[in-house]
C-alpha cells in the first residue's frame, strides 16, 4: 500500500498535481503538444478544461479535506487557460489551507486575473526562458510585454497577502548570456526567487549525444535550432550542432498522418536491462518531508495517474512505454469520469508500487525505473541547478 496510505493514516495527506487545461497559448517546440518541432498539434491531443463541477464530482469532501498540497502545471497545457481556475483553487481552500503552486508561461489572461492569483496562490512560478529578445525563441507566441505586466500585477498582490512569486528560466545556448540580467530584472520586479534549469529533451542517452533541436514552421521548413549551453553537457556526451542552412524540410503532413494512424511497436525489454535491478525511490512519496504527502497527477482529460512523468507517455501512443502503461493502467479504470478516486488508488497500489521489486516483463514499469530508479539520469540532468533568492 502506498497511494492509499492517507486513507488509513491521519498524519498523511494527498498532494494533487492538476493539469487544469490542455489548451495553451504557447507553441514551445519541445512540447509534446506539437509535431516535430512545428506548431502543428499532436493528432492525439484532446483539448479540454477541468471545471469546478468536475472537481466536485471527482473528489468527495472527505478527500478534499485530506489534500495537503495543490499544484497546477500540466504536460500539454497552461493551467491559466482554464476559465474556472480561480474557482477551483478557492473550492479547495475553503476546506483546508493546502499550499498552492501554479506554473505558467505568464502570457494568458488580464491584470485582474493575476492580482487574484497573487492573492490566493502561495507560490506562482513564471516559466520565462530569456528576456525580451530571446524568450520567444522557445516560448513561441508568448508576448513579452504581457508577461512583464502580469508578473508585476502578481508580485504586487502576492506581497500584499504574504505569498511568493518565482521565475523559472530554462538555459539554452541562445539565452545563457542573460543570467545576470534576469537576476537584475527579478530585483526590479520584486520577484522573490529565480531558478535556472536545464532543458529536458536535449539528450540522446543511447548515443550519448546532445543534438541540435530543429524548430520548424507549420509546413516543415526549418527556422532555427535550439542547443544546450556548454555548461550543461553531461559527462561523456558530445554535442551534435547543426547549421540551419544544412537542415532540410520535412513533410509535416506526412508525419502528422503517420502519428495519427500508427502506434508504438511492442516493447523490447532487452533495451532496458541496465535499469531493471534499480531500486525505486518514487518522487511522489513525500511522506517523510515537511508536508507528509503522497502525490499524484490529474490530467485535463480526467485520468488520474501516478505522476506527470507517467502521464506524458500514457497519453502519447508513440511513447516508448505507452503499451506497458496501458496494460497496467487501463484507460477504463483510471478515468475519474467513471471510477471512484479510492478505487483508482487501489489500482496504483496493486499494479504499480507492488511491482517495484519485480522485473520489467513481470510488471515493474520501465517509466518508474527511468525516472525514479537509482540509475536514472533525470536528477543530474534536470534538478540540481542554480537557485537564487532576493
Amino acid at each position: 500500500m502506498f497511494w492509499r496510505e492517507p486513507l488509513f493514516n491521519e498524519d498523511l495527506l494527498w498532494g494533487l498535481d492538476f493539469e487544469a487545461s490542455s489548451y495553451c497559448n504557447a507553441k514551445c517546440p519541445l512540447c509534446v503538444r506539437h509535431v516535430d518541432g512545428s506548431p502543428i498539434l499532436n493528432p492525439h491531443l484532446q483539448q479540454v478544461n477541468i471545471t469546478l463541477q468536475n472537481i466536485k464530482d471527482w473528489f468527495p469532501l472527505e478527500v478534499v479535506k485530506k489534500v495537503g498540497k495543490l499544484s497546477f502545471c500540466g504536460n500539454y497545457g497552461d493551467p491559466c487557460m482554464t476559465p474556472e481556475l480561480i474557482n477551483i483553487i478557492n473550492y479547495f481552500k475553503n476546506y483546508g489551507p493546502a499550499p498552492t503552486v501554479i506554473r505558467t508561461n505568464g502570457g494568458p489572461r488580464n491584470v485582474q486575473f493575476w492580482k487574484e492569483i497573487g492573492k490566493i496562490c502561495d507560490t506562482t512560478v513564471f516559466s520565462v526562458d530569456g528576456l525580451k529578445d530571446t524568450n520567444h525563441l522557445y516560448r513561441i507566441g508568448v508576448n513579452w510585454d504581457k508577461v512583464v505586466r502580469n508578473m508585476r500585477a502578481c508580485v504586487e498582490s502576492a506581497n500584499e497577502f504574504g505569498n511568493k512569486v518565482e521565475w523559472e528560466f530554462l538555459i539554452f545556448k541562445h539565452n545563457a548570456h542573460q543570467v545576470e540580467e534576469a537576476k537584475q530584472l527579478c530585483i526590479d520586479l520584486g520577484i522573490h526567487t529565480i531558478q535556472f534549469k536545464r532543458p529536458v529533451g536535449m539528450d540522446h542517452h543511447n548515443s550519448k549525444e546532445h543534438p541540435s533541436f530543429i524548430v520548424r514552421d507549420k509546413t516543415g521548413v526549418p527556422k532555427y535550432t535550439l542547443d544546450l549551453s556548454e555548461e550543461h553537457y553531461l559527462e561523456g556526451y558530445s554535442p551534435v550542432l547543426k547549421n540551419i542552412e544544412d537542415v532540410g524540410k520535412v513533410d509535416i503532413k506526412k508525419t502528422y498522418e503517420y502519428l495519427k494512424n500508427n502506434k508504438k511497436e511492442e516493447l523490447d525489454f532487452n533495451n532496458y536491462k541496465e535499469l531493471e535491478d534499480c531500486n525505486i525511490n518514487c518522487k511522489m512519496n513525500k511522506t517523510s518531508g515537511e508536508q507528509r504527502v503522497v502525490d499524484m497527477f490529474i490530467a485535463a482529460t480526467g485520468d488520474l495517474l501516478p505522476c506527470c512523468f507517467i502521464a506524458t507517455d500514457y497519453q502519447n501512443p508513440h511513447s516508448e512505454t505507452y503499451k506497458q502503461l496501458q496494460k497496467y493502467l487501463p484507460i477504463e479504470k483510471v478515468s475519474l469520469h467513471n471510477n471512484k478516486f479510492e478505487n483508482i488508488l487501489e489500482l496504483f497500489d496493486n499494479n504499480i508500487s507492488s511491482n517495484w521489486n519485480s522485473k520489467h516483463e513481470e510488471g515493474k514499469l520501465i517509466k518508474c525505473s527511468q525516472i525514479c530508479g537509482t540509475f536514472n539520469t533525470l536528477n543530474k540532468s534536470f534538478y540540481n541547478k542554480e537557485r537564487v533568492s532576493f
